[in-house]
């Protein structure tokens, strides 16, 4: 009997220890869970409660095992500088429940730190074109500013930002032409002659005397449509004949120069080099105007402040350029080499891509890598194709990539931009100058490094 009743004893000890390494195992495990949701949290940045507090959730419903916490309740509770969060549940021992006679009662708290101290590279992907005339680069200037100082305030933080402008072409600067991975970059000359001849006389002149009302039209600018007033066509003409004939005038032979000047502008290399990170790839120089020259990744605020301030509009839309280019001021192989190699955990360091445009795209690029446009509200199948591509592949190597569609009013822009980031907390819709300012801001202390305070 003494034998049994020892036995018995410790079984119930054996059992009281193994409900105590479960529940002990259980709460743990909500802990775990918690931090991350209250990190998820976190990173969703700006001032929007709710959508703070719906990443949080969002992350619980999608980790939390099924049937073991009962009577979940979590709260998270964010600020300016911290989001924090707890959570009570009850867990059901397996044993000692027949002697304790209901559940065991549990609770975790966790609270997450927003602080500039770590490693951080970001290259900002900005739309310069036409389109963005005016008020709204005036917007963009203020927004990407507000941006780089909040993320470089803490004198200490290693933090590099590079800008990329992008609009037919990205302008890498001339000081590049030389190098290996930019081709056909040297200045052009070329004479070109015209023979002696002479203008026949002239008989007679035909012009317009009586024009249609000019009339409302739909015209383009970058491939947005818009309303303005277009001149009437010629509905009457009158000729007047010479008698004699005015004398056609004469010029002798002669022979001019030209000279075209390199700007800095690159097309793009053939596919699939164009959506890849390859330290091989070869851009075609194109002669012409295309948007302010790029700064690559730097700590000095200096280069990054004057980068900005020269942004100015003109050109077409070709986003995979500008994706291009921001990956390559990230990526540690040429052609720029400023940036750390690669984190697979994104962490140290932690880099970062930011797109903003104002349309969708309008260009394609042929076999000699020229961005042509497609013409007025036509599509740009190729170059979407070419976006998508991009924004996987930049993913992939766990760059983490925000998009910003300003005041766009097309559909399967805002889809392109919405799937190019890396969730749904990173993209953002603005759709005035102070939405945009909004979006930088919550986007520059989504940037902020997290930590794990409690």
């Amino acid at each position: 009997m003494i034998t049994g009743i020892a036995l018995l004893l410790i079984a119930c000890a054996a059992m009281t220890v193994l409900d105590f390494t479960n529940n002990n195992s259980r709460q743990t495990k909500l802990q775990d869970i918690l931090d991350a949701a209250t990190l998820a949290a976190a990173r969703v940045g700006g001032d929007d409660d709710e959508a703070i507090k719906q990443a949080g959730d969002d992350y619980l419903k999608a980790h939390l095992p099924e049937g073991v916490y009962k009577h979940l309740v979590v709260t998270f509770t964010p600020d300016d500088k911290t989001v924090r969060a707890t959570a009570t549940a009850d867990i059901d021992p397996y044993f000692l429940n027949m002697f304790m006679g209901g559940p065991v009662d549990i609770a975790v708290d966790s609270e997450v730190t927003r602080q500039m101290d770590g490693s951080l590279e970001v290259a900002l992907v900005l739309d310069v074109t036409l389109s963005m005339a005016g008020s709204k680069i005036d917007a963009l200037q203020d927004a990407a500013e507000a941006l780089v100082k909040k993320i470089t305030k803490v004198k200490d933080a290693d933090v590099k930002v590079g800008v990329v402008p992008f609009s037919n072409y990205v302008n890498v600067g001339v000081s590049n032409r030389n190098e290996p991975w930019v081709s056909g970059a040297a200045d052009k000359v070329w004479t070109t002659t015209t023979p002696e001849g002479c203008h026949p006389d002239v008989t007679q002149s035909t012009y317009c005397v009586k024009w249609a009302p000019n009339y409302s039209c739909t015209k383009y600018n970058d491939g947005v449509p818009y309303q303005t007033t277009c001149s009437g066509a010629c509905t009457q003409t009158k000729t007047d004949y010479y008698d004699p004939p005015k004398k056609g005038s004469c010029w002798k032979e002669s022979t001019t120069t030209h000279t075209a000047k390199w700007s800095g502008c690159v097309g793009s290399p053939a596919y699939p080099g164009n959506v890849q990170d390859k330290a091989s790839n070869v851009y075609p120089a194109k002669f012409g105007s295309c948007a302010p020259e790029l700064a690559p990744l730097t700590d000095k605020l200096g280069p990054v402040e004057s980068a900005i301030k020269s942004l100015k509009a003109g050109g077409n839309t070709y986003i995979p350029g500008g994706l291009a280019w921001g990956w390559n001021l990230l990526s540690p192989t040429a052609p720029f080499t400023e940036a750390a190699a690669y984190d697979p955990k994104n962490k140290k360091p932690r880099k970062a891509l930011v797109l903003m445009t104002d349309g969708a795209n309008t260009m394609y690029v042929d076999a000699s890598g020229n961005h042509v446009y497609v013409g007025d509200g036509k599509p740009a199948p190729q170059a979407d194709k070419y976006t998508a591509e991009l924004c996987e592949n930049i993913k992939k190597q766990k760059i983490e990539v925000y998009t910003v569609a300003f005041q766009i009013d097309i559909p399967s822009a805002h889809e392109m931009l919405a799937k190019c980031a890396t969730s749904p907390g990173h993209y953002f819709k603005a759709d005035s100058s102070e939405e945009l300012l909004a979006a930088f801001e919550a986007i520059a202390k989504s940037l902020e490094n997290l930590r794990i305070t409690r």
